[in-house]
């Protein structure tokens, strides 16, 4: 999983990069997470009994403050979620999300995010990409190092957006919440129709009432953790028990359909600037899949 998550992660995060600093479809969402006082929220528990594949991506989510640099280092400044850390790891009983822990849960949410952002930068910087740099860096240590960042913190993000505290964290923030819906579909990037997609949920219909603003901000979450969905969608599938170690070309082009979805959500040919598309195509494909699939 590591390696495929690296070549995704190095072959898409310019455009990672550009969802998530897109200043009219993501900032919006960043900067009313952030400068929301989190101190005049009140708490309410959810009703709905969390699903068991929430419960692990909870425990996923703490694994990574025990098993990675990062997270270690991370984990001390949020002193309740660290007890719950410590729980989990002495198999006693623990919970993500409550009413001790909802105020650092939403401040690790906002420093994952920032540190997201920031490691995507680094990594484009480290490639060589920004400003007057025009050299190719992409193997350097500093490159390897600003990938590892990102999938440390892409990966962290990923599980909250999979787990069972972001649907009561958004429904308590959400009478603070702003609402950055934009009405006119003309004014979406041409560039990642996705963005219309999956950011436009106050649609108003006719037989259909309108959906709660917090689920915008659910969905906004998740497409910008998109290529990190793709990579465990795929190793679900090749996995599973419709794949076999030695894939056939047939089902090479199966494994495109998958990107395809995930990645683009939409048609998408070798001809246009994907470049997991022309290694899809590539003669050198089954060499590739068969490095990039060793876990």
């Amino acid at each position: 999983m590591w390696n495929l998550s690296s070549y995704v992660i190095t072959a898409c995060y310019r455009k990672i990069l550009r969802r998530f600093s897109h200043s009219s479809f993501s900032v919006p969402y960043q900067d009313t997470l952030k400068c929301l006082d989190i101190t005049t929220v009140t708490f309410h528990a959810s009703s709905m009994e969390a699903k068991p594949t929430m419960i692990e991506r909870d425990q996923l989510l703490l694994s990574l403050f025990t098993t990675t640099d990062l997270g270690v280092a991370l984990i001390p400044t949020f002193p309740k979620l660290h007890q719950q850390v410590n729980s989990m790891e002495l198999k006693q009983p623990w919970v993500l999300y409550n009413g001790n822990t909802y105020q650092e849960f939403h401040k690790l949410l906002c420093t994952l995010l920032n540190s997201f952002g920031k490691s995507l930068q680094a990594l484009s910087d480290a490639r060589g990409q920004t400003g007057n740099s025009k050299v190719s860096v992409a193997g350097s240590v500093e490159f390897k190092a600003c990938v590892g960042h990102v999938m440390f913190y892409g990966n962290a993000l990923q599980r909250i957006a999979k787990g069972s505290a972001i649907d009561s964290y958004l429904q308590n923030l959400e009478p603070l919440l702003n609402d950055h819906c934009w009405p006119d579909l003309k004014k979406v990037d041409v560039e990642d129709s996705n963005l219309a997609v999956l950011i436009q949920p106050m649609v108003k219909e006719m037989d259909k009432p309108p959906q709660p603003l917090w689920k915008s901000y659910k969905k906004w979450l998740v497409l910008m953790l998109a290529h990190f969905n793709a990579v465990e969608t795929l190793i679900d599938y090749v996995t599973g028990p419709f794949f076999v170690a030695s894939p056939s070309p047939s089902r090479f082009w199966s494994l495109r359909r998958y990107h395809v979805l995930y990645f683009h959500g939409r048609p998408c040919f070798p001809t246009q600037s994907c470049s997991l598309c022309r290694q899809w195509t590539s003669s050198r494909m089954s060499q590739r899949m068969r490095s990039f699939l060793t876990f």
